[in-house]
């Protein structure tokens, strides 16, 4: 092959913070309390007030029932995540609608973009990117497995 290869890789930079992990003040509690999902896939989560499922208030991000770039929820607690370029972390509070600062608790759920391909000098050969939203490893495996 004459010249220089000009393609490059896909960059995401490195997390540099610990992935978030979930709060709890008061007495709600919500389970689960993680969760990972491609984009689109749903996550149903549950919150209990004094150890009874009573009413709460759904967020994603702070934004009350969520949004096409965070991921929504509805009041039952069913999340969809939303389409994302790179891998990302979403916070899912669920708070007692009467005392939401002092009774609440969150989920963390990570919302895993798929693996992008990049072609390479070689025909034969593309480079496979994935990237997460908290430092971690991946296991990639292509072909059939019988």
């Amino acid at each position: 092959m004459n010249g220089a290869w000009n393609s490059q890789l896909p960059e995401a930079p490195p997390p540099q913070e610990p992935p978030p992990t979930p709060q709890q003040a008061g007495s709600v509690t919500i389970a689960p309390q993680y969760g990972a999902l491609l984009p689109g896939e749903s996550l149903q989560l549950t919150a209990q007030v004094g150890g009874k499922t009573g009413p709460v208030q759904w967020l994603v991000d702070n934004i009350t029932g969520g949004n096409s770039a965070a991921g929504v929820i509805d009041g039952k607690g069913n999340y969809t995540a939303p389409s994302v370029p790179l891998s990302t972390n979403v916070i899912i509070p669920a708070q007692q609608t009467t005392s939401p600062q002092q009774n609440y608790a969150t989920a963390v759920v990570t919302v895993i973009n798929t693996g992008q391909l990049t072609p390479t000098p070689n025909p034969q050969v593309v480079a496979y990117s994935i990237y997460l939203s908290a430092s971690g490893s991946v296991s990639v495996q292509f072909g059939h497995v019988v």
